[in-house]
């Protein structure tokens, strides 16, 4: 098991959450979910996971906050929820790791030498079950594990990145994926919501 925190923010995810805890085969000190008020069944579905988690010496730690921005309530599960591993990784709920990665997270991540402050990951889009490959969608090349107090989210409204403080960055081999379960109609009002946001940003900016 690595010494890695692992902060996932939620909104309405019971379709998805399952199969992101699982991606991580074991190898996870701790979970940290941030929800958003959820109305279905998803903090019912990781009370049962943490069980689990449990008896092989893992845990998962629930916590329930209004939504502001994505940047907003990731930094604040990073400072609020008591992590002191000395890993921490930012994981979307509608991602998973490859078994590879798993192993290589497992393998390389104990052994980091003290100037390398961040993991950048490469990750892969699904969407409606399809691989996209093509339009500059693949690789997607992001920071997602740090040493802990080292990094924060981007104050943006879309696009947020993860900032190091200090140090330097190496990249690791294999894939993350984003592989949503969710419907069409969820996926549409979910880009509209993102154009509109992506609107705002630029207005900010200019």
């Amino acid at each position: 098991m690595v010494d890695l925190t692992v902060v996932i923010l939620t909104k309405n995810e019971e379709k998805n959450i399952v199969k992101c805890i699982n991606s991580f085969r074991g190898i996870a000190k701790r979970f940290v979910i941030i929800d958003s008020c959820s109305t279905d069944h998803t903090e019912e579905v990781c009370k049962q996971i943490n069980k689990k988690l449990r008896k092989n010496g893992s845990r998962l730690d629930f916590y329930q906050r209004k939504w502001v921005t994505y940047s907003d309530q990731l930094n604040w599960g990073l400072e609020n929820t008591g992590i002191d591993t000395e890993w921490s990784m930012r994981f979307d709920s509608d991602e998973e790791l490859t078994s590879e990665l798993a192993e290589e997270i497992e393998a390389k991540l104990p052994n980091i030498e003290q100037s390398v402050t961040g993991i950048i990951l490469r990750r892969r889009v699904y969407f409606m079950g399809r691989w996209i490959k093509h339009g500059g969608r693949y690789p997607e090349l992001l920071l997602r594990i740090f040493r802990t107090g080292k990094a924060s989210c981007e104050q943006k409204l879309m696009d947020e990145h993860m900032i190091l403080s200090e140090g330097k960055t190496i990249t690791f081999d294999y894939d993350l994926i984003d592989n949503n379960q969710k419907d069409l109609e969820w996926w549409t009002a979910k880009h509209n919501w993102y154009s509109n946001r992506e609107v705002l940003d630029y207005q900010t900016t200019v």
